[in-house]
């Protein structure tokens, strides 16, 4: 009897999608004001991009519930683990956003780069150990956010800047990071050197 109810409630009601949050991609804003209605009207949160580039993928690690809320207001995808260990091989995320707390910021930007190395990384440090940010920046990350002081608005700007300072720094390498053999871009400038020496 209580299972009957169950499933009644669910075909009957909205509980089960009522404040799911839902991002909508499409390049048509017709199709986006579409589905949009019909959500909305299941209390869905709803937010909309139109095109993939605006939906950035952000994962945030070890952080506290209650951190990174303004980025769930925007066009992002975001998604929380508790620690380092629980982040799988092969992530696909734009960025991560992980906090320095208990991790040391070199071994943390190593496991970052091996597991997600196509993600910006932006670290978050307490108020007093700013020294963990400056060593994870020299290390490869793209921002320091220091908790507490990051003023309204910030952090979406943060995280958009860091992907697209990530997407251009991996353009413009000379280096395969995986590899550590020169790229195209590397080979070409020491084949040129090799030829003016061979002159």
């Amino acid at each position: 009897k209580a299972q009957r109810r169950t499933l009644e409630d669910m075909y009957q009601s909205n509980k089960p999608l009522a404040g799911k949050r839902v991002l909508i991609v499409d390049d048509d804003v017709r199709n986006i004001f579409a589905l949009s209605s019909v959500l909305e009207q299941y209390s869905m949160n709803i937010a909309s991009a139109d095109n993939g580039r605006d939906a950035i993928r952000v994962l945030l690690i070890g952080t506290e519930d209650g951190f990174g809320s303004e980025l769930e207001s925007e066009p992002f995808e975001v998604a929380r683990i508790p620690d380092l260990a629980a982040l799988g091989p092969g992530s696909d995320q734009d960025a991560v956003i992980v906090a320095l707390d208990d991790l040391g910021p070199l071994e943390a930007l190593e496991t970052l780069r091996l597991k997600t190395p196509a993600a910006a990384v932006l670290v978050v440090t307490t108020a007093g150990h700013e020294a963990d940010g400056a060593v994870a920046i020299h290390a490869g990350a793209e921002d320091h956010l220091v908790r507490g002081s990051i003023a309204a608005g910030l952090l979406t700007r943060a995280v958009r800047y860091a992907v697209d300072r990530r997407r251009l720094r991996r353009e413009l390498a000379t280096i395969d990071e995986r590899t550590r053999l020169p790229n195209l871009r590397g080979f070409v400038a020491i084949a040129e050197h090799q030829l003016r020496m061979a002159d």
